[in-house]
């Protein structure tokens, strides 16, 4: 049996006045992720990440999340995050709201991702 390896990228919302922190759930990130993931890499790229792509923490007041993505696609998920730039609203329909992501850290464990974050997040204290 082969043992499925992971990567965990901890990122740091930076998002308009318009989003709020309410508004930041894991389905929204990873629909913002996935719509510019369609654009850049079309179905394919998308059908290989998406299912293998989750939030595993979301701090809505820190802006901070990480994200879990198997370890083969690490590199073509790194290249999709600075291309996302907005989000569609749920709430209210055409309507984007400004967000993007400053990747922070990547790690092979969980555990080193929250002690980095821990150690680097001056909001924390």
């Amino acid at each position: 049996m082969v043992r499925l390896k992971h990567r965990y990228i901890a990122l740091e919302v930076v998002m308009s006045k318009a989003f709020l922190k309410r508004n930041m759930k894991p389905k929204v990130i990873t629909g913002a992720i996935r719509m510019h993931l369609n654009n850049l890499y079309g179905e394919l790229g998308s059908a290989s990440i998406y299912p293998n792509l989750s939030v595993r923490y979301l701090n809505a007041h820190t802006n901070t999340i990480i994200l879990r993505v198997r370890r083969r696609f690490a590199e073509i998920l790194l290249t999709v995050l600075p291309f996302v730039t907005a989000t569609e609203s749920t709430e209210f329909k055409n309507t984007d709201h400004k967000i993007f992501f400053r990747t922070l850290y990547v790690s092979g464990t969980i555990r080193s991702a929250q002690k980095f974050l821990i150690r680097n997040n001056p909001l924390v204290l």
